[in-house]
């Protein structure tokens, strides 16, 4: 008796031990999974804005609540729809994304994480040459510059499909014609909104089997450019973003350092940007 008591003892000693903590990783994982999530940026792509060693925060909510598109901890991929409305995307929202392309001559993976700036909306059209970026005729700002010298190779910009404009940013709803020299680029998007696109014998265009001449647009989709537009690879490289793809945008540096080469603890230290950490992002 004394020895069954014992353990029933310790059984609920650790259930009261345990209990907070599976709660509070339950809590931490749904802000992280619909809310809050952190990230840290990597290259110099948003230099201006943001440096290579900064780590942010990220609202999740801002542009509506989505259903996950992975079983968390797994992996299993889900079909991910919209819950509740958020805001709509506006021009110069500095935003995370999922790069679900896979394009040719570079090391970027489909399903990396992108921070860019929002330059087109639906509906803008939108043209870059240089360091001038113009949408809709007129001149654009929005923190964009050239502060990175020459892009490395491989990371360069690439106008081989016209990305450079000026271009339309598609809207949801939009009917677009399947004749014409963009079919190739119609026919990415529209595979990527989930239908199969061939074509028969006679070069017209099949949609699910079946023969189109036009198709309506299921999505929004949004222009983006990195800030240093000397070393970013963009839109102007790889077209537009979905809205399915935007995870959310980007609030505050939270932490910030220059990561050098000495592995002391004061070079650690001295390496720490105090004045950037706290700083909200626009």
């Amino acid at each position: 008796m004394d020895s069954t008591h014992h353990r029933n003892s310790r059984l609920a000693a650790l259930v009261r031990f345990t209990k907070p903590l599976v709660v509070a990783l339950a809590v931490v994982s749904l802000i992280k999974l619909f809310a809050l999530e952190a990230y840290r940026i990597p290259s110099g792509s948003m230099e201006g804005t943001l440096l290579p060693g900064d780590f942010v925060l990220v609202n999740k909510l801002v542009f509506g609540l989505r259903t996950p598109k992975q079983v968390p901890l797994v992996g299993w991929e889900l079909p991910s729809f919209p819950a509740i409305g958020g805001r709509p995307v506006r021009r110069g929202d500095v935003v995370v994304f999922e790069f679900s392309k896979d394009p040719a001559q570079s090391a970027l993976r489909k399903g990396s994480k992108l921070v860019k700036r929002v330059v087109g909306i639906p509906g803008d059209t939108v043209e870059v040459s240089g360091s001038h970026v113009k949408v809709n005729g007129s001149e654009l700002r929005l923190g964009l510059s050239s502060v990175g010298g020459a892009p490395p190779e491989g990371r360069g910009v690439s106008t081989q499909h016209g990305w450079a404009g000026p271009v339309a940013v598609p809207r949801k709803g939009q009917v677009v014609s399947l004749a014409g020299d963009r079919l190739e680029d119609w026919v990415e998007i529209i595979e990527a909104e989930g239908h199969t696109v061939a074509l028969n014998g006679d070069g017209a265009v099949l949609i699910d089997g079946e023969l189109r001449q036009s198709y309506r647009l299921a999505h929004d989709y949004y222009y983006v450019l990195g800030d240093n537009l000397n070393n970013s690879f963009d839109s102007r490289s790889w077209g537009f973003v979905s809205d399915r793809d935007l995870i959310g945008e980007v609030l505050m540096v939270y932490w910030s350092w220059h990561q050098g080469s000495g592995a002391e603890m004061l070079s650690a230290f001295s390496n720490i940007r105090w004045g950037r950490i706290g700083s909200l992002v626009r």
